[in-house]
């Protein structure tokens, strides 16, 4: 599975699709990076979560740039790849003179304490930098609700947060991402009836759906969906099994894609000043 140059989008990360593939051993082959997202750092983490849940051999192989081994370095990336026992392939220097300070570094979370705990991170990051202070109420609410739905269904998330200037991405402001190796929407919520990936990430939406069965959940989507709306420019995709969702300009563009394993989420900003949408 060999990642392209640029990871920045979710068509990017579609090289993790092969995971179903692997028997024995899983390589994420990163070689090739010369920039990634948070949405392609969590999605790389999840699958390889994925992979060790089913017994298979993880091995990531580092980027040939030095710059994104720096980055990865300096957000936790080979800490957690470390903790995990999953095996880097590749040289681990980096420019130490360098370093790239993350929002909310990769962060692994099961229980709601933690969420509690990155999302305190997050804000005070958040409150330290050049952003926006209205903004920051939006993005810790999408931050917050996507990562205990991905805790909730899939045991364990990772979520990274990043504040980018666009001088390399071209996309500059907050970029958060969730990714989780749990079931997905479909199964979750299963109880609604037939439903395929895309149109069970669109019921999830609506207020009260829950495949927790408790009558105080199923509205954690429905706030993200107003964060996403009230900030003009804002995006946010879901992808779950082979269903992709955009919600962007107050609209859903739901898709079929390749298979996916798990739950990935990403919600963009844009470092643009706040104007309440009417």
């Amino acid at each position: 599975m060999s990642a392209p140059r640029i990871v920045d989008s979710i068509s990017d990360v579609s090289f993790l699709c092969d995971a179903f593939r692997a028997r024995r051993r899983l390589i994420i082959d990163l070689s090739s990076v010369c920039w990634i997202s948070p949405l392609g750092v969590v999605a790389a983490l999840s699958t390889a979560l994925w992979a060790e849940e089913r017994a298979i051999i993880v091995t990531v192989v580092l980027p040939e740039s030095r710059a994104a081994r720096t980055y990865l370095a300096s957000i936790g990336f080979y800490d957690e790849l470390d903790r995990r026992g999953w095996e880097p392939d590749g040289d681990l220097d980096v420019d130490v003179e360098q370093r790239v300070e993350a929002c909310l570094p990769v962060t692994s979370l099961s229980a709601s304490w933690e969420v509690d705990q990155a999302s305190e991170i997050l804000v005070e990051s958040l409150g330290e930098s050049a952003v926006a202070t209205n903004i920051i109420q939006y993005i810790e609410t999408v931050a917050v609700e996507l990562t205990e739905n991905g805790r909730e269904h899939g045991a364990r998330c990772y979520v990274v947060a990043q504040s980018h200037t666009g001088h390399t991405s071209g996309t500059a402001g907050i970029h958060v991402a969730i990714a989780d190796s749990g079931p997905g929407f479909a199964e979750t919520l299963r109880s609604f009836g037939p439903l395929s990936d895309a149109e069970a990430i669109l019921k999830g939406f609506e207020e009260g759906i829950s495949g927790t069965a408790q009558p105080s959940r199923g509205f954690g989507l429905s706030h993200v969906q107003e964060a996403v709306d009230v900030y003009p420019g804002a995006e946010l995709w879901l992808w779950s099994g082979k269903g992709v969702v955009l919600r962007a300009g107050g609209s859903f563009v739901p898709a079929t894609t390749s298979r996916y394993a798990g739950t990935l989420a990403t919600a963009y900003f844009p470092a643009t000043p706040y104007t309440p949408t009417t």
